[in-house]
């Protein structure tokens, strides 16, 4: 039971936050033209883009509606399937 119980939780995971990883994707790529950005340098092996106040507030919005999603699927699955 707790291996299907792994599996589910991971599968819906995965295909969830995939789906919202391709909206953060979308949401950089049509952003609204803004060229100049801030930049955190980490040792030379890479940049990380700073959001703006509305960029920042995208991702956030889109994360907990995601998060939220998954958790009412995996309860769900849980409650109606595994017990």
């Amino acid at each position: 039971m707790f291996h299907l119980t792994f599996v589910l939780i991971t599968a819906i995971t995965f295909v969830v936050f995939f789906i919202e990883a391709l909206i953060h994707f979308n949401i950089g790529r049509n952003g609204n033209g803004e060229k100049s950005h801030t930049y955190i340098r980490l040792y030379d092996v890479a940049e990380l883009h700073v959001p703006t106040r509305r960029e920042f507030f995208k991702i956030a919005v889109t994360v907990l509606m995601f998060s939220t999603l998954t958790g009412f699927i995996s309860s769900y699955v849980i409650r109606h399937h595994l017990v």
